[in-house]
């Protein structure tokens, strides 16, 4: 009996230390995903621009005054996290022993433009 305690709580230690590693080495997000998202960002603006571009436009042939809005700067923080859990249930019948374990993670982009 006493061997089956090591032997279990062994596999709960090794599972233990796999989702610690795991959750401790987490992926780089930093310039690597800024050059990524720049693009992204820089599309974006310069569909704004264009469609604001043809609002004025249409305000112009309608005597309307044109309204430029500017951006002058976007800023971005990136969020990723990780985060595991491991429990386990010692049982004395034919079922035997269970470990459990749960992994997450969870990303985000929060852009601010002015």
């Amino acid at each position: 009996m006493l061997h089956s305690i090591n032997r279990t709580s062994g596999r709960g230690l090794f599972v233990l230390s796999t989702v610690l590693c795991l959750a401790t080495t987490g992926c780089q997000i930093g310039p690597g995903r800024l050059k990524a998202a720049s693009s992204h960002y820089s599309d974006a603006v310069r569909v704004a621009t264009s469609e604001q571009l043809l609002v004025n436009l249409v305000r112009l042939r309608y005597r309307d005054l044109p309204v430029f809005l500017g951006i002058s700067n976007i800023s971005t923080q990136f969020e990723f996290e990780v985060d595991g859990s491991v429990g386990g249930q010692r049982g004395f019948s034919s079922a035997g022993d269970l470990v459990t374990g749960n992994l997450g993670t969870r990303y985000s982009e929060r852009p601010t433009i002015s």
